[in-house]
């Protein structure tokens, strides 16, 4: 409610001319007064003693008394909205406004903030993992999806930031269609050239039937790009997990550089993972599984082994090398750079694994070569088709390792084989999930007699197709 100020104004009185209007918040008596006088200077005097008698002014009538009305009614409003703050006066009040608004002009775009974060993950004293700058970067290319990279960090609020925690599906689902169609158009414009190169080879040569064959694939191209990219529909409540750790992070630093007196994701409610159940793959499973690699591509077995018979995730057996497998030790080691705890860690070989690798075994290089590794999700797709396996249990290799190995040698060796710190929750996912025949059955899978000549013939081929594909000089 405002407060009204005591005037003076000339009055309609026949013998005073001017007259001081005391509002009732301002009377000792309750209410409205009046108070008349002859000049001017009698009733500003009067009016000065009114304010002293509120405490106002000074006795000598200095800064306060030429203070500004308003400014002094401001001031008894303000005491009256921090009066049930323990011991708040306003200068403190002010003060701290003065720091936040300074904190505010300092503060910068988000687009500023989200630069300054990556810079930080990526800091070479400190070096973030590849993925987690990566998923870094998908958060916050969110984020701006949602919020534009220009607004200043000062004015974004919680319900903002909790409003875009439930859009975060639909601004995925955007932006993955959006890099499709811009990678479907520059794998066009590559093939454009090529056709445009391949229709001059063809018309000096005289053969116009190239020329059609790569029209009849532009003409799917273009198909492809006018229809349109459809994202998947499912969004795991992983992901929206780490958008909220990597939102939090990004305005925790903004914190930390005084941009910001509190972290506005503070106020948002964290998003629940909703844990998949665990399923395994039976022994005859994983059996088919392998068998189907080494028909299909013998490359992708050690890789199924290792995964199966040892436990080890997908990202550490991608940046796993033969010289960290030692089979006559019968140890895997795992340095800290690759594993997801950041820890080092040696994983025990058991005897069906050191078979399945001897064949493949080298003096170095990495065990799943990198040009295969972007081919792995459709290869294990493949394999399942191939097996009858249905639809693909999550994390299934490690859960079926961690399972089988647990009913054979208890909790402490799964503890350490497989890098957990924890064991509530090996009880809660592992126990009693497998009988233990069928987990001797398990580790009881043993390759063919016959790979060692067909990973060598297999190998055989791939040198030969090397050296066909390489330019001879009078190709050149």
């Amino acid at each position: 409610m405002k407060i009204k100020t005591p005037t003076i104004q000339n009055s309609k009185h026949d013998r005073y001319a001017f007259e001081l209007i005391i509002p009732k918040e301002w009377s000792t008596k309750g209410q409205r007064q009046r108070r008349y006088f002859e000049t001017k200077p009698e009733a500003e005097a009067a009016l000065v003693e009114l304010l002293k008698d509120r405490g106002l002014t000074d006795a000598g009538g200095g800064e306060l008394a030429n203070m500004p009305i308003e400014l002094r009614l401001d001031a008894c409003q303000a005491k009256k909205l921090i009066a049930h703050i323990p011991k708040a006066t306003l200068r403190l009040c002010a003060e701290d406004y003065a720091k936040a608004y300074a904190a505010r002009a300092r503060a910068g775009s988000l687009d500023e903030l989200i630069a300054e974060r990556i810079k930080a993950l990526e800091n070479p004293l400190d070096p973030a993992k590849p993925k987690t700058v990566r998923l870094a970067r998908h958060s916050y290319d969110l984020l701006t999806r949602w919020i534009q990279g220009s607004t200043n960090i000062a004015t974004i609020t919680s319900d903002q930031l909790c409003e875009g925690l439930t859009q975060l599906p639909k601004l995925a689902a955007k932006l993955a269609a959006e890099k499709e169609a811009a990678r479907v158009l520059k794998r066009a414009d590559k093939k454009a050239a090529a056709r445009e190169r391949a229709a001059i080879k063809a018309s000096n040569r005289g053969l116009a039937r190239s020329k059609r064959r790569s029209l009849g694939k532009r003409t799917r191209t273009d198909r492809r790009i006018k229809g349109g990219y459809k994202p998947p529909t499912e969004y795991k409540s992983k992901t929206l997990f780490n958008a909220y750790l990597n939102w939090f992070a990004l305005f925790k630093l903004a914190v930390k550089k005084g941009f910001l007196a509190k972290n506005p994701m503070a106020d948002v409610v964290r998003p629940k993972i909703l844990t998949p159940r665990i399923e395994v793959l039976s022994p005859l499973q994983l059996e088919a599984l392998l068998a189907a690699a080494i028909q299909h591509d013998p490359s992708w077995v050690p890789f199924l082994a290792i995964a199966g018979f040892a436990g080890a995730r997908r990202s550490e057996i991608l940046e796993l090398r033969w010289e960290d497998i030692d089979l006559a030790a019968a140890g895997i080691a795992l340095d800290d750079h690759i594993t997801k705890t950041a820890s080092r860690r040696r994983l025990k070989i058991q005897l069906n694994l050191i078979e399945w690798l001897r064949p493949f075994e080298q003096k170095c290089g990495f065990v799943v070569k990198p040009r295969l590794a972007p081919q792995l999700d459709a290869i294990r797709k493949h394999l399942c088709t191939m097996c009858g396996i249905g639809k693909w249990p999550h994390n299934a290799l490690r859960h079926s390792f961690g399972s089988y190995f647990f009913e054979l040698f208890g909790v402490e060796e799964t503890m350490r084989e497989m890098g957990h710190a924890s064991r509530a929750m090996l009880d809660k996912n592992y126990r009693q999930l497998v009988t233990p025949q069928a987990a001797k059955r398990f580790f009881a899978i043993f390759p063919p007699k016959d790979l060692a000549e067909i990973v060598a013939e297999h190998q055989a081929k791939q040198a030969r197709n090397s050296v066909e594909a390489e330019p001879t000089i009078s190709s050149i």
